[in-house]
């Protein structure tokens, strides 16, 4: 499929890289259902900490040759962005690829695309396709106001 997520049944298939085991009330409520302009369904975090599916890693979202990944951003506020895939991950020959965007502060959804080639490892390296990819991460720099709203992650040909 090359819809990957729009959110119209919920936001399941995400979760953040924090616990949140704290058994002493209250229990933070890190990640949430929002919805952005339009009424148009989304994901965020309420602090700044890092967002993550392994949808992408299954045979049927898994990103086809020479697409990008796209995602609506709704943003009102600055933010630095980090964008990252995991390959292999959690296996020997682990590999992670960041790509960052600034965001700035708009009144409506923007598209952020993405090709394999804007990512990059610790060696300046891009991935040679989507096949291997397990993991996609969003996370923000700590930085004043609300976190952004995610939407509509899809493969685009």
């Amino acid at each position: 499929s090359l819809l990957i997520d729009d959110f119209s049944t919920g936001i399941g298939d995400w979760v953040t890289t924090s616990t949140a085991t704290d058994p002493i009330p209250p229990v933070p409520a890190l990640l949430k259902a929002a919805t952005g302009p339009g009424d148009q369904p989304g994901v965020t975090v309420s602090h700044p900490i890092t967002l993550l599916t392994h949808k992408i890693g299954d045979p049927k979202w898994r990103g086809p040759d020479g697409a990008s990944l796209e995602l609506k951003v709704f943003a009102s506020a600055a933010k630095e962005l980090h964008v990252t895939i995991k390959e292999r991950e959690m296996s020997p020959g682990q590999r992670a690829y960041v790509a960052t965007r600034q965001l700035e502060p708009a009144a409506d959804w923007k598209l952020l695309r993405l090709t394999a080639a804007n990512f990059r490892d610790e060696k300046e390296e891009s991935p040679k396709s989507w096949q291997a990819i397990q993991c996609l991460e969003l996370a923000t720099s700590p930085a004043p106001g609300p976190e952004p709203i995610y939407s509509a992650f899809r493969w685009a040909k």
